[in-house]
């Protein structure tokens, strides 16, 4: 499971990202998705892609993700049980730079309450592309259901068996 920290610095440099990035989309599959022993990141015909050495005869390939610039790939690393939406509304930042808004939520129908929305997470982040947008927010949503298992772990852990 990938710590925190490196999932965080990931995401700081996604939302500093201008467009669609190859090295992003290699860094996500490294930190995110993870490599197995038996597969590396290799060029190939110009491009990046996962090679794969399922033994005799010799290595095979297949295509690295484009999580920067496919929703469709940006889409897998949302977690389960999280929805997705992008706000198709371009927003421009300070340096008049076009943005959009990717949004995930999730309930928790343990917490329903018909009078306020606590029983909703929700996360929310603006990207310079859709596909940079979503892969925040799915970040961000694997970051707090991350901490959220960590505190339940923590939480089990100190309950004492009388």
């Amino acid at each position: 499971m990938t710590d925190t920290s490196s999932l965080s610095h990931l995401i700081e440099r996604l939302e500093k990202a201008t467009g669609p990035d190859r090295e992003l989309d290699v860094e996500i599959q490294e930190t995110v998705v993870g490599l197995e022993m038996y597969e590396s990141i290799a060029e190939r015909g110009g491009g990046k892609c996962i090679r794969y050495y399922p033994g005799p005869p010799g290595p095979t390939y297949r295509a690295l993700p484009r999580y920067t610039s496919s929703i469709d790939a940006a889409m897998t690393l949302v977690p389960e049980g999280w929805r997705a939406g992008i706000d198709p509304i371009f927003f421009f930042d300070d340096q008049k730079k076009e943005r959009t808004d990717a949004i995930l939520c999730r309930a928790d129908w343990s917490k329903w309450s018909p009078v306020n929305s606590d029983w909703i997470e929700r996360v929310e982040m603006r990207g310079a592309t859709p596909a940079i947008a979503l892969c925040i927010a799915a970040l961000k949503a694997q970051l707090s259901t991350r901490t959220n298992e960590q505190d339940d772990d923590r939480n089990l852990s100190g309950v004492s068996s009388e």
